[in-house]
């Protein structure tokens, strides 16, 4: 449909390539998932590709993942640093990993999950461990910094 006003023109095409694209997602999320279960590596290279591309667009999911998953983020932020400071012992069982992920999960809010004993302390480190873990009012958590519990001090 030959238009000559270009936002007219532009209008048309955004309704096309919705109305296709509604059609269309079960076969291309087919499509997708027999790349992944063929050739991950493929699909990784993929999906780095689309976001090297689309950064913004890329950007905002994440932005809005992480808002919809405050609790997950949190978990998977904690499990990072803790891995960075080796501080998640290998021994750990699958059920005691999800504990930990869930206690991040379940935090109040108004409070944030805090370890008894500091993974980053003077002589003596916590291990990123379920029964290491408290909730703490963000003031409290403050106070207490990377310090010992008074009882050991």
């Amino acid at each position: 449909m030959p238009y000559k006003d270009k936002q007219k023109r532009r209008d048309y095409t955004r309704q096309w390539d919705r109305k296709y694209y509604h059609e269309h997602i079960e076969e291309e999320r087919a499509k997708a998932r027999k790349i992944r279960a063929n050739d991950p590596k493929k699909a990784s290279t993929r999906v780095a590709t689309w976001r090297e591309k689309n950064r913004h667009k890329s950007r905002e999911c994440t932005r809005r993942w992480s808002q919809k998953n405050k609790g997950r983020r949190a978990a998977n932020e904690a499990v990072r640093r803790a891995r960075k400071l080796q501080a998640t012992p290998q021994w750990l069982t699958k059920e005691q990993l999800e504990e930990i992920k869930q206690f991040y999960i379940n935090c109040p809010d108004g409070f944030e999950v805090d370890h008894i004993h500091p993974l980053k302390g003077g002589g003596l480190s916590g291990l990123h461990v379920p029964w290491n873990l408290q909730y703490l009012s963000k003031s409290e958590n403050r106070a207490k910094y990377n310090f010992l519990p008074v009882e050991y001090k």
